[in-house]
């Protein structure tokens, strides 16, 4: 794939992610490539520690989050070590909407967390971090978009700008932690080491595909937020 192609196939798969939103799954096909092609253009794009999307209090705060919503067991590594921060960053960089989602939430998850705990979210303590990310994640309410297709979805996507946000106060945390929650996951497991740790095994000719259980429970238990 050419560096032309390779680039318009990353921007249009990050643009589609606000038109489907948070709760909604990309077509296995495409999230399978577009989860390809970010890792590699991050593996091979010279750069140092910095953002490309987002200001430095920004991408620390991500960067806990990823940690967090997958830590490292002793199977696997974290999310951290998967680059699930740099992978969103290349997306956020390629649609200024989910730039604005994600840097909107964690300004305001800083004001909870101060008036919580008198601490922006990477200040507070272990146990406020996790007790404030337990009740956004038992907020989150998963999407079932109701369309056959990619191009349906989208065709109808601006419609969902009219939907009601969760309830309550902390319905923009709630939003967030869906957006961070689904980019993380998608993230790992589509990194060399989320295909390890579920057990991938591609490449290979089968007469028959059979899911294999033990991994895909494992998967679905991965995260301590997962609600």
């Amino acid at each position: 794939m050419s560096e032309l192609s390779r680039r318009e196939v990353i921007r249009r798969g990050a643009l589609s992610l606000t038109a489907l939103g948070a709760g909604a799954l990309l077509p296995a096909p495409l999230s399978r490539e577009l989860g390809g092609l970010v890792h590699a253009a991050v593996q091979e794009e010279p750069r140092d520690a910095s953002s490309r999307a987002f200001l430095d209090h920004e991408w620390q705060l991500l960067r806990l989050l990823a940690e967090m919503i997958i830590p490292a067991d002793e199977r696997s590594g974290s999310a951290l070590d998967a680059g699930a921060p740099e992978f969103i960053d290349l997306l956020a960089s390629n649609n200024e909407e989910l730039r604005r989602i994600l840097s909107g939430g964690m300004l305001w998850l800083d004001h909870e967390s101060r008036e919580r705990y008198g601490s922006v979210f990477v200040e507070a303590t272990e146990a406020d971090r996790s007790a404030l990310l337990d009740q956004l994640a038992a907020g989150v309410i998963e999407e079932d978009p109701g369309y056959e297709g990619i191009v349906d979805s989208i065709e109808h996507a601006g419609f969902r700008h009219y939907t009601a946000e969760p309830a309550g106060t902390l319905g923009s945390g709630i939003r967030l932690f869906s957006w961070v929650r689904r980019l993380v996951v998608d993230a790992f497991y589509t990194s060399p080491i989320g295909m390890m740790d579920v057990g991938y095994q591609g490449n290979e000719f089968l007469r028959r595909f059979t899911v294999a259980q033990e991994p895909l429970q494992y998967a679905l238990r991965r995260s301590p937020f997962r609600e």
